[in-house]
């Protein structure tokens, strides 16, 4: 009973904290309601038309800080197109680029060598 309810409360703590990310399409709002969006609900989705080819409709996850992305993770500005702008700067999350300036698939996680800001080196 007891391991059954330890279950429980893990599955709901576990659950609880996640939530649905809004999506929303950038040419419907202004680049400051964009921004809004943003700092209010911490992460979105926008829907916006690829700059060389527009009939392609493209997406990204746009973030308020890089505390809203995953371990290993940077923020890095991309502008994208909204209602009022052709040009609307944003943040969303890239993987952190080693030492030399080239982004590396690293396999397992940085979690033994926080110290070095997760960086490995080969």
């Amino acid at each position: 009973m007891l391991k059954t309810a330890l279950a429980v409360v893990a599955t709901l703590a576990v659950t609880g904290s996640a939530h649905a990310v809004n999506r929303y399409d950038s040419r419907t709002v202004t680049c400051d309601k964009a921004r809004s969006l943003v700092a209010t609900q911490g992460a979105v989705i926008f829907r916006y038309p690829s700059a060389r080819k527009p009939d392609l409709i493209l997406y990204n996850r746009f973030v308020q800080h890089a505390g809203h992305c995953a371990i290993g993770e940077v923020t890095a500005p991309q502008s994208i197109p909204t209602k009022d702008a052709n040009s609307c700067m944003l943040l969303r999350c890239i993987s952190r680029p080693d030492d030399d300036g080239l982004f590396r698939h690293r396999r397992g996680g940085n979690a033994g060598n926080l110290g070095n800001l997760g960086v490995l080196k080969p």
